[in-house]
């Protein structure tokens, strides 16, 4: 390439440009921090009347994010196995009273070697689910989720008017708890609910809500409601990086699974199909709610979304979105003295295929690895969602084999390049054809110049007297973009690689940045500026009809592509390279079998 003027200032712009983008983009949006302190701003959150601990229970109200007093207020005090803990409305209190207050009980927690689930007794509900296998961003703490205002997942309420009267809480063993509340509705039936949480194995647990009518009347019950719990995005929750995040509501349909994304403005949309599961996820994690039976059509569930607000370490406030879903039980009628049982399972844990799909087979539909956006446009890259999925299969079987994502993900790299060579050496060898016939083409451009009809009649007739195909350098590479997007997505968006380190990348979802540049505060990514160098050598030894303007800007956009994906993860960046680092091999072997055809030309000449 000719260092002209031109091209000179051309490479100074993007070199500048690299330098202040990071900065320049820092100053603009932000880095990325874990949070500090989460507090609700919701319409739905000012309205709310009632804390946790409140005697009387409302469904309407119980759903919505309402403030929990503070955790150093709460007994620290747990329930060993067998313990039972009872709180009651003293007998000389008024029981019509609904400002009624009872003792409180302590949270209680049950754990395996995977999950904590902090059980309220005063929300009965789960109000925190802890990943023991997973860290923040700083590794100092387990990533915890639905730590925040409201009612928490697996949670039970009505929409009619209760009152509270007593309450029994229950450790039946480290993984399991029952409570039982007893209730008085506005006909003051008496009546109770007995919630049994249970951790099964891994990231599944088991619920069951048994409504016992206490009463010499048919009880009655409107709209029960159970939800699965609330999500928000990865930064907000784990301080993870992330280049486009997944946060979704996902209702199982019938044959399909119905998704909703996240927006910038709070919404609340009534689903009444019915229903198989439903499910709120983001990049990594994911809670599901399936029912023993299916929500019911015209029931259905609530999908929803609210506006918090992140408080960062400067003291500056970041909105954000959190959303949540819970299914609806409609009308239901008990006997007198009779049982309505409901029994769910729940998985709350990481979006891992095999344990997605050992729960629902359809559950694998929210991975969502190849998601970009709800524009129509975006939806065409869900296409490639089988082919993500199946190459994330080969990237963790690789990973089984060898023991590092880093080298499995070149491994992976090297079997897809392997599988493409013929179709990458075909469309070397028709560019190269195109190549030779570049100067006939422009002689023909010249001599017909004022004729635009007859250059391009004279120019098919060349390709086909010297049997070369103008798209034969196009469509063999056309078939590998499916590839390529799928195996980027798969990369992106795979859990197992957050926190891989390999080499110095001390996490295979990050940038692999060794030190910073004082002053302009610029990261050193080395697998980013080999993936630049791989990529010029590339365009280099590429065969190419281009003319010397065309090849100019071609030899630019390196750089530019430098410029824009500088803060890529270093699994993408990696793959990219050794990518590159195969295609510079096919090159190099290509043209040495140019050189021995044409030294065999010679001879026989």
């Amino acid at each position: 390439m000719k260092l002209d003027k031109e091209t000179i200032i051309g490479l100074c712009l993007c070199f500048a440009l690299l330098i202040f983008w990071e900065p320049i983009m820092r100053n603009l949006i932000g880095s990325p921090k874990p949070p500090v302190q989460k507090t609700v701003v919701s319409e739905t959150d000012k309205q709310a009347k009632k804390t946790a601990g409140d005697s009387s229970t409302s469904g309407a109200e119980n759903d919505k994010p309402v403030e929990r007093k503070k955790e150093s207020a709460r007994p620290k005090e747990t329930l060993k196995t067998e313990d039972i803990v009872k709180s009651t409305v003293p007998e000389k209190a008024d029981k019509s009273d609904d400002a009624i207050k009872l003792p409180a009980i302590p949270d209680q927690t049950i754990s395996n070697d995977f999950i904590s689930l902090k059980i309220s007794p005063a929300a009965a509900s789960i109000t925190s689910i802890e990943f023991k296998k997973f860290l923040n961003t700083d590794k100092k703490k387990n990533i915890l989720l639905n730590e925040r205002p409201g009612a928490g997942a697996l949670s039970f309420s009505t929409t009619d008017k209760l009152v509270t009267t007593s309450i029994e809480c229950v450790k039946e063993s480290e993984t399991a708890m029952r409570l039982t509340r007893s209730f008085k509705n506005d006909a003051g039936q008496p009546f109770s609910v007995v919630q049994s949480w249970k951790i099964l194995e891994k990231y599944t647990s088991s619920y069951s809500v048994e409504i016992r009518n206490l009463s010499e009347k048919k009880l009655v019950i409107e709209g029960i409601h159970v939800s699965a719990g609330s999500i928000i995005p990865i930064l907000e929750l784990s301080g993870d990086y992330f280049i486009m995040e997944s946060m979704t509501i996902n209702t199982c349909l019938e044959n399909t699974v119905a998704s909703k994304s996240y927006s910038g403005k709070p919404f609340e949309e009534h689903q009444e199909n019915a229903a198989k599961w439903i499910a709120v996820s983001n990049k990594y994690l994911a809670c599901i709610l399936k029912p023993e039976t299916p929500f019911k059509k015209g029931d259905g569930n609530m999908l929803r979304q609210t506006m918090e607000t992140l408080t960062d370490q400067n003291g500056k406030e970041k909105p954000y979105s959190c959303l949540d879903t819970y299914g609806i039980i409609g009308r239901t009628e008990i006997e007198p003295g009779a049982r309505s049982a409901m029994n769910f399972s729940y998985f709350s844990g990481p979006k891992e295929l095999a344990l997605l799909k050992n729960f629902d087979p359809k559950a694998s539909e929210i991975m969502n690895l190849c998601y970009v956006g709800d524009n129509w446009f975006f939806q065409m890259y869900l296409w490639f969602e089988p082919i993500a999925q199946g190459l994330l299969i080969a990237l963790i079987w690789l990973n089984g084999f060898c023991g590092n994502y880093g080298l499995s993900i070149i491994l992976l790299t090297v079997i897809v390049k392997m599988l493409f060579w013929p179709i990458t050496d075909r469309a070397n060898a028709s560019m190269r054809k195109m190549q030779k016939i570049q100067p006939l083409v422009q002689e023909i451009r010249t001599k017909y110049k004022d004729d635009a009809q007859k250059v391009n009649t004279k120019i098919m007739q060349l390709y086909k007297e010297h049997k070369v195909n103008p798209l034969g350098g196009c469509l063999p590479i056309l078939l590998q973009i499916p590839i390529f997007i799928a195996l980027y997505s798969a990369l992106n968006g795979a859990i197992e690689l957050r926190q891989a380190s390999f080499l110095w990348a001390f996490d295979l979802s990050r940038p692999d940045t060794i030190a910073t540049i004082p002053g302009i505060d610029l990261a050193i990514n080395p697998l980013v500026l080999l993936m630049t160098g791989t990529m010029v050598i590339q365009q280099y030894l590429t065969p190419s009809a281009m003319d010397p303007i065309q090849q100019k800007m071609m030899m630019i956009l390196p750089l530019v592509m430098l410029v824009m994906l500088y803060s890529l993860p270093s699994g993408l960046t990696l793959y990219w390279s050794v990518s590159q680092i195969i295609s510079i091999i096919q090159l190099l072997v290509n043209r040495k079998i140019d050189e021995k055809e044409k030294s065999l030309e010679k001879k026989t000449a």
